[in-house]
């Protein structure tokens, strides 16, 4: 019998500046950790144990503001236009920089080749300063050791983002809502402890806006990607390097994790038959600090039609 596959979306309103960018792997690590602490001794090894045998019970998306999602890298209207047609040009321009679109119209691109509205980037990188103390005197040192810190906000109209969950397993995607609400009661990634990363669940709803189109032959990346070695590779992506550190204090000293290169979400892949709900990978060996831990590069795959964007 196959797995059940609905998708839900979870709604978080966003209390305060992220330390951490809320991106799939990451969210995945702050479950894990969640497991960990919860779960008794195997807690952790307990979560990740159908992850790391192909058989995951969810899979989720980044987390993109409320109402958007990443615009799909098909080619562009006017890609191939005469620099010389200024207009028509500086059009294909923005279209290739916009990183969202509307939900609305993120689904209207699944099925079909469309000129649609890009939507620019409500995320917002604010600084904080700050200056090391020196514990005899209680004043900064000479030449203070002065720094900043970045976090990120959403701009004015937005103050909640929308995680994409694809249940795989019976009860899943409410599990990971509830687990989304414990892990509010301490807050998400760097700098928790001083306030950022604050945020409450507003609602966990189903989602249809994934459903495959007739003649669905590829699909989109909703997620921070880590493709299989057998995964398909005639598409379109972006590429991020993450040089990530360990959660929760761990490492033994060395919270470093090796540099990965990731695939962003908005990428696209043409498929030989109908597109899988999930591709990427578990990753091993990511921290030298910590052997067993792991890396989630699954993607959620939102099915479209490849045939027709390609032109």
């Amino acid at each position: 019998m196959a797995p059940p596959c609905a998708d839900y979306r979870l709604r978080l309103r966003l209390l305060s500046p992220l330390g951490t960018p809320m991106q799939s792997d990451t969210l995945f690590g702050h479950l894990a950790w969640h497991a960990a602490h919860t779960g008794g001794e195997g807690g952790a090894a307990a979560f990740l144990a159908p992850f790391l045998a192909g058989n995951p019970p969810f899979v989720l998306s980044d987390a993109f503001p409320a109402g958007l999602l990443p615009r799909p890298l098909f080619p562009v209207p006017f890609a191939g236009v005469d620099k010389m047609d200024v207009a028509r040009f500086s059009e294909a321009k923005r279209l290739q920089k916009a990183p969202f679109v509307a939900a609305e119209d993120f689904v209207r691109l699944l099925g079909a080749h469309a000129a649609v509205a890009p939507r620019g980037d409500p995320w917002v990188t604010v600084e904080t300063p700050h200056a090391a103390m020196d514990r005899n005197t209680w004043t900064t040192t000479p030449g203070g050791q002065f720094y900043m810190t970045e976090a990120r906000v959403l701009a004015d109209g937005f103050d909640a983002v929308d995680i994409y969950v694809r249940e795989l397993a019976e009860d899943a995607a409410a599990r990971v809502a509830e687990t989304f609400r414990d892990i509010a009661q301490v807050g998400f990634g760097r700098d928790k402890s001083t306030g950022h990363g604050a945020f409450e669940v507003l609602a966990l709803d189903p989602w249809q806006g994934f459903a495959a189109p007739e003649g669905a032959d590829g699909f989109v990346s909703l997620s921070t990607c880590m493709p299989a070695a057998d995964d398909p590779a005639d598409g379109r992506w972006r590429l991020r390097v993450k040089r990530g550190y360990l959660g929760e204090m761990a490492g033994g000293g060395n919270p470093f994790k090796r540099t990965m290169l990731q695939l962003t979400p908005g990428a696209v892949f043409r498929t030989a038959g109908a597109p899988k709900a999930w591709y990427g990978r578990i990753v091993p060996d990511v921290a030298p600090g910590m052997p067993e831990a792991v890396q989630c590069g699954l993607a959620l795959a939102a099915p479209c039609r490849w045939t027709g964007h390609d032109a």
